[in-house]
């Protein structure tokens, strides 16, 4: 007999995101005959006022959690929260996938938090609404049975919540990778981008944290020798920062805001770059570094959070400090002028997605939810 599963979700194709990723993988790879899945999305409750969508979406849950044998929450606190008290109304087990520090999102994004997460998850906070959310999330993700953390650097930052190791499992998140290789030269005709075009790319969610300002000022750095372009997929609250931001710096020229991409259409972008470059100060694990492995383009990022799990300087990309716009610019004219090296790292990197591969993933899940 299959198992059930009620998967409280945040997001859910076609919204993007780790979430939403995550339950399509689940729904395409697990047995059916093994397991029977129950989806509660919380888009569906976002057209209520904020105060009311958690209680009717606590009663969704509720009501599909009736016969389940147990509760999947994926975040700790707009599904995580009422997902565990109507887990606990009906008596069940509920398993918590982690993919980041909640409360110190919203805090940047919200309350003027401007500490790194490593920083964050070590100091009082001064706001009652940050310390709210925190309280929330520890809360929550005490009190489930088991916690799965997408890298090794989420799972030392749930560890500060208060959760035991021993109550922890690092299963590797798993994007939607492009299925088929496409060259440089054949992603550039599809997009109509001339061949000799030196082009960057990024690509994200628009948020603070990613250091879209500082790559834009390295760019500016670099054009004093190539007529290098970027390109920023991705769209967000930060977006209008980054608009003026260009605006200051009167980089429209060179700069490009692409907006949302669908995911083929995205990978398309990142075969047709030069390199990939990620200025980021915070990653669990990043599903587009590893888009960037599977089409074969070099990638340039920074040595926080799970980056390190993913990238190893000098052998599959380059590691730059955060926002160190001379060195970034320097490693961004080191790819332009060494091809034979940027192929290099680009063929290493891409060697090392056996350990991300949906298999492996599906297998430890799958093994997880027998147990």
């Amino acid at each position: 007999m299959a198992k059930v599963i009620c998967i409280a979700t945040p997001l859910y194709a076609p919204q993007i995101g780790g979430p939403a990723t995550h339950v399509a993988l689940l729904e395409h790879e697990l047995p059916k005959e093994e397991f029977e899945l129950r989806i509660v999305k919380f888009s569906d409750v976002l057209r209520l006022p904020k105060a009311l969508r958690h209680i009717v979406y606590f009663f969704s849950v509720l009501h599909h959690a009736k016969d389940a044998d147990f509760v999947y929450a994926l975040d700790p606190v707009s599904v995580g929260l009422p997902a565990l008290l109507a887990a606990r109304v009906r008596g069940k087990k509920m398993l918590l996938r982690v993919g980041g520090d909640y409360a110190w999102e919203q805090g940047t994004q919200r309350f003027g938090v401007e500490e790194t997460l490593d920083e964050f998850v070590t100091h009082r906070q001064s706001s009652r609404s940050v310390r709210l959310l925190q309280w929330v999330q520890n809360f929550v993700a005490r009190r489930a049975a088991l916690v799965i953390a997408p890298s090794e650097y989420l799972s030392g930052i749930i560890r500060t919540w208060g959760v035991h190791q021993k109550n922890i499992r690092v299963v590797y998140s798993q994007p939607e990778l492009s299925a088929a290789h496409i060259s440089r030269s054949e992603a550039r005709k599809k997009l109509n981008i001339h061949e000799d075009e030196e082009l960057v790319l990024s690509a994200g969610r628009l948020v603070p944290w990613k250091g879209y300002e500082g790559l834009i000022d390295a760019v500016a750095l670099v054009r004093q020798e190539r007529a290098a372009r970027l390109y920023i997929a991705g769209d967000g609250p930060y977006r209008a920062a980054v608009e003026a931001h260009i605006n200051k710096q009167n980089a429209a020229e060179y700069v490009t805001l692409l907006g949302q991409l669908p995911q083929q259409e995205l990978a398309l972008w990142i075969a047709a770059a030069d390199m990939f470059v990620l200025n980021t100060r915070y990653e669990g694990l990043s599903h587009v570094l590893l888009e960037a492995f599977a089409v074969g383009t070099p990638v340039i990022t920074t040595p926080v959070g799970g980056n390190h799990e993913l990238v190893e300087d000098g052998s599959t990309g380059l590691l730059v400090r955060y926002n160190d716009i001379p060195l970034l610019a320097s490693a961004i004219l080191r790819l332009f002028k060494n091809r034979d090296m940027a192929i290099a790292l680009a063929g290493r990197a891409h060697e090392s997605l056996e350990k991300f591969s949906p298999e492996r993933a599906i297998g430890q899940l799958r093994s997880i939810f027998l147990s």
